[in-house]
């Protein structure tokens, strides 16, 4: 078996991995997890989770841990994405079969990963960042 793995297919791993760990984290601050890669047309909802009676949707960053990493790590997240987030979110919202949509909110988790072990190394969590 080939252990070569192409720069993108490392990355779209790497993305996994900052989505489990992300997911790990929000489970261990007491949050239920309703769905994960939620897609329609329009894209892709990373984590859908409970907090209490609010649906938290989750959008997930994942970068190898630099200095400049941590600074940087939630600016993709600029006007456009924030638009197409809340797109994404009212479609989930009228997917659901009640009327009356619960609280929600939209958070963002950033993953830093140490590049020689392949493990998380620090967990950000903005809430209602978006």
């Amino acid at each position: 078996m080939n252990s070569f793995i192409s720069p993108l297919d490392h990355r779209i791993g790497l993305g996994r991995q900052g989505e489990d760990a992300a997911l790990q984290y929000l489970k261990s601050q007491g949050m239920t997890l309703i769905v994960r890669n939620w897609r329609c047309r329009l894209g892709e909802l990373d984590l859908v989770m409970w907090d209490g009676t609010e649906i938290v949707f989750v959008e997930v960053k994942t970068r190898f841990a630099t200095p400049q990493a941590r600074k940087y790590l939630f600016d993709t997240i600029d006007h456009r994405k924030q638009r197409k987030l809340r797109c994404l979110v009212e479609v989930f919202l009228r997917s659901l079969k009640s009327r009356a949509h619960p609280q929600h909110r939209l958070d963002v988790v950033g993953v830093l990963f140490d590049r020689k072990a392949r493990e998380p190394v620090e967990v950000l969590h903005l809430r209602a960042a978006v």
